[in-house]
């Protein structure tokens, strides 16, 4: 365009001399009107002639030509016009500078990069617009062939804006450089957008390193194209130099690199992803591992299958703990399947039975499967009826009771057996817990313990026939203690014989001896029937006051005997006859443990049980008791004779002696207490007697 540009105007300026020309050589000759125009002396008429005509040749000619001349003006003129548009309508910046680097011209798009009027920019340097470290670079961008480079520029407001700037040399005639041209497309978004990037592929990459999974990409051919830190340690290796561009046949035996390979190309194959598979690793050091993979497509930007993700995670201790929990598994059942006991597991959710084990055919005489689809409700219909409450009891101990109330977790009950008699069995039983509060289920074992029910009742059977024998030995001396006493007033009475108040008094000893040896055979009566009495509220305190009233004159007088009675005692529910049997029969032991002088204290008190009382003190329940309490400062016992004491007849004295702690021991045992020793040779003995309070008065 250049080009044409010179050649108009140099056509232009030819055309204009020439018209100048013709205009002078009209004049010197003479024109008037439109007479021809004289060139000098003219031989004849010819030669006039002919010079007129070859002036009006050249006038002709000069008029095509500045008719050609303006044809060209005019297409010069339309051309500027559309450059002029294209420059105003492109999307990038343009820009023409001088010789001295001064702007001579710039396109809009390139004033708006700048957020400036174009007045502002023209005839100023364009380095005043430049970022000051890059001016260095625009001198070879100016006069850069075919090539391009990235500069910062300053906005109006001090910001810069990057743009790629193209440039060419304007050069003249001999090619020397009379300024340049360029174009400048602004690249900020891009550069953020790839300052985005970079941020998102640190962010990427960090979580990818910071997790504890093996995180990898491969290509088509399986060879790595990313790995994380995680994955690395396991190939051994410290950078992604180590790694890109190899395959898992670098790393693993030849076994595993070709396992891992077939699945991998059938994923790219399929695009099906590879999920929670199994798989073995056998890390640089030698030690084997177990992951869990994940393996998926990936794609690129087009939606094209260009290899494969992978992630792995470590196993190994979860697959160490599962072949624990099986072995373990194992030997329980085998260890359930060979137990002569029932074991099983009730769901307490469904209430139906999820186990029982094999071993129900022997003991029950029902398979498993009979005892599973019988139920606890078939199962309870095959209990003993006179065992039913009892086996109810503590099936619902817990929800009778509550979850923080725990009953005991064994019972004793006859169960049909399938042959069709009743057996005895003793179940116990434990419950599972979710992280709830209440129980999901119950465990427990089930054993036929007929064969120990029959021989501890042939024990009892002949221990009750050595008593026997043994209490008529010791009724007899009791009976004798008893008739001392009646015997010694008798003798009284008849060397007094007169009806005053002593006399009465002694008749009525001699009456009540009678009366008490008389409730003694009952009492021993009883006790050989098994211990039958009848109970009514009590007050121990009467009891001790009305007994030790009967029992201080069988005492030597070398002993005296006191008491400590607690005057707001609770009573109880007991049969008084056996309560005056215990109150008797520990402080007669207590007295006869007292060689020489000595003093005897009977004690009561209320005490209210708690859970950590009943420890060590077995059949000691919680709740309020009431504590009879006997201690002397005799002999004492020593350990062998304190774990005795309370044997059937077992006596330091002599045959037929030791019936009265046995009583004792039974007595309390039926009226659901505990008593409770505690001795030392030399020291003493205290003896300790707990009874559940019927209720509880003057409690605050």
């Amino acid at each position: 365009m250049a080009a044409l540009r010179r050649y108009a105007e140099g056509r232009g300026a030819f055309l204009r001399q020439e018209a100048n020309n013709v205009s002078a050589a009209g004049h010197k000759g003479g024109f008037v009107g439109d007479s021809a125009p004289s060139f000098g002396a003219v031989p004849d008429g010819t030669a006039a002639s002919g010079d007129l005509e070859a002036l009006r040749a050249r006038v002709l000619f000069l008029e095509r030509e500045a008719h050609r001349r303006q044809l060209v003006e005019d297409a010069l003129k339309q051309s500027e016009e559309r450059y002029r548009m294209l420059v105003e309508a492109m999307n990038e910046g343009l820009g023409v500078l001088d010789e001295t680097g001064s702007i001579i011209y710039i396109n809009d798009r390139f004033a708006r990069m700048l957020d400036r009027e174009r007045q502002d920019l023209l005839g100023r340097s364009i380095l005043d617009f430049v970022q000051p470290q890059h001016r260095d670079l625009f001198p070879l961008a100016t006069t850069a062939r075919g090539g391009s480079c990235q500069l910062n520029f300053l906005r109006k407001d001090g910001q810069p804006v990057a743009a790629l700037v193209s440039p060419a040399p304007l050069e003249g005639p001999q090619g020397e450089v009379r300024g340049s041209f360029a174009v400048f497309t602004d690249i900020s978004k891009l550069k953020e957008a790839e300052k985005a990037l970079a941020k998102e592929r640190n962010l990427l990459r960090m979580l990818m390193d910071s997790l504890p999974d093996h995180i990898y990409m491969k290509d088509l051919e399986s060879r790595f194209i990313n790995s994380n830190v995680s994955h690395m340690n396991v190939l051994g290796v410290s950078s992604m130099a180590d790694i890109i561009g190899k395959t898992d046949f670098d790393f693993f035996p030849h076994d595993l690199a070709d396992e891992y390979y077939r699945n991998e190309q059938e994923v790219i194959a399929t695009g099906h992803p590879l999920l929670d598979k199994v798989e073995q690793v056998v890390h640089k050091s030698g030690e084997t591992h177990w992951v869990m993979t994940f393996k998926a497509p990936l794609h690129d930007a087009e939606g094209n299958i260009a290899g494969i993700i992978g992630i792995s995670r470590d196993i190994t201790e979860l697959r160490r703990a599962q072949m624990a929990l099986r072995e373990s598994e194992e030997q329980f059942r085998l260890i359930l399947e060979n137990s002569r006991d029932i074991a099983y597991k009730l769901n307490l959710a469904t209430g139906n039975y999820d186990y029982v084990s094999p071993s129900a055919a022997t003991v029950s005489g029902f398979a498993p499967s009979d005892i599973m689809a019988m139920g606890p409700k078939g199962y309870l219909q095959r209990v003993h009826p006179e065992d039913r409450q009892k086996f109810l009891k503590y099936r619902n101990r817990y929800a009778n009771h509550g979850f923080n109330n725990a009953q005991p977790n064994q019972v004793e009950y006859r169960f049909q057996h399938k042959a069709g008699a009743y057996r005895w069995y003793a179940e116990s039983s434990a419950f599972l817990w979710d992280d709830g509060s209440s129980p999901t289920a119950e465990i427990g074992t089930i054993r036929d313990v007929s064969q120990s029910k029959e021989a501890e009742q042939a024990v009892l059977v002949a221990s009750r026939m050595e008593a026997t024998a043994t209490l008529a030995r010791g009724i007899a001396h009791e009976f004798n203690n008893l008739m001392v006493g009646v015997l010694g007033n008798a003798q009284l009475l008849e060397l007094r014989l007169s009806a005053d108040d002593n006399s009465l008094r002694m008749l009525r000893a001699i009456g009540a001896s009678a009366q008490q040896a008389s409730e003694l055979a009952q009492k021993m009566l009883a006790f050989a029937r098994g211990g039958k009495y009848e109970t009514r509220i009590v007050d121990i305190n009467e009891v001790v006051r009305n007994t030790l009233q009967l029992e201080k004159l069988s005492f030597p007088p070398r002993i005296t005997t006191e008491t400590d009675l607690s005057p707001d005692l609770w009573p109880i529910t007991a049969d008084p006859v056996q309560m005056s049997q215990v109150v008797m029969s520990l402080s007669l032991n207590a007295a006869e443990a007292i060689k020489e002088t000595g003093k005897i204290l009977v004690a009561t008190r209320n005490v209210d049980v708690d859970a950590a009382y009943t420890l060590g003190r077995k059949g000691l329940s919680e709740g309020p008791h009431v504590c009879l309490t006997v201690r002397d400062d005799g002999e004492g016992m020593s350990p062998d004779t304190k774990t005795r004491i309370f044997e059937p007849f077992f006596s330091t004295k002599f045959p037929g002696r030791g019936l009265g702690l046995a009583a004792v021991y039974g007595i309390v045992k039926n009226h659901g207490g505990y008593i409770g020793v505690s001795s030392e040779s030399g020291v003493g003995t205290v003896m300790e007697v707990y009874l559940p309070a019927a209720q509880a008065k003057n409690r605050d």
